[in-house]
């Protein structure tokens, strides 16, 4: 199968191009940093360097693809997370209908069902294609650039508990490093599935 792997090199979109490549598959890999061409190539997998802003690029690479993988990577310079989200997602949805691509599973936020300004997940429910809109657990080794702020003072797990679970959360001593299993579900991800007759 051609399959499209969005998110580079990271904690999944790495590991599951090795999975796929291993399998048989033509993989090819959207990345916005020029610097990973070779790295993706030596993967045995094709690199289609460009951004997903840009819903021309998006929609050229998906092409004749049996499967695409989209991902919205987080952005820590966006002054709005959840327009930034919706826009990204909204350019995955243009471009994958104009490709007509077939299969689709989407990476949504691992907190989609608790925080309705980041939920992306009904942008993708008008595609006519088979979709699966996955949420995962958070990845730890996100917070590896703050460690020493984590270490000291403990105020990531503080920031993110006054942000998702609010002040008489904080207050009531509910911190950590992440909340993203408090009041929600655990494992490392829900699935939700819909599967729309092929045009």
């Amino acid at each position: 199968m051609k399959i499209i792997v969005t998110g580079s090199l990271g904690n999944i979109s790495k590991p599951l191009t090795e999975l796929l490549v291993a399998q048989g598959h033509a993989i090819t890999v959207i990345s916005s940093d020029p610097k990973k061409h070779a790295a993706i190539e030596a993967l045995g997998a094709t690199p289609a360097i460009g951004s997903i802003s840009d819903v021309a690029f998006l929609t050229e690479t998906f092409k004749d693809a049996d499967a695409v993988y989209a991902m919205i990577p987080l952005s820590f310079t966006e002054p709005d997370l959840g327009d930034y989200l919706r826009r990204m997602a909204q350019n995955y949805a243009q471009a994958l209908k104009q490709a007509r691509t077939k299969r689709v599973v989407v990476m949504s936020g691992w907190a989609a069902d608790l925080i309705s300004s980041e939920n992306i997940e009904p942008i993708f429910d008008d595609l006519s294609t088979s979709l699966t809109i996955m949420r995962p657990a958070a990845f730890y080794t996100n917070f590896y650039q703050s460690v020493e702020l984590i270490k000291g003072k403990g105020l990531i797990g503080k920031f993110l508990t006054l942000r998702y679970s609010g002040l008489w959360a904080l207050l009531t001593g509910k911190t950590g490093l992440l909340m993203g299993n408090y009041g929600g579900m655990t494992g490392l991800c829900s699935c939700r599935r819909k599967i729309s007759p092929m045009r």
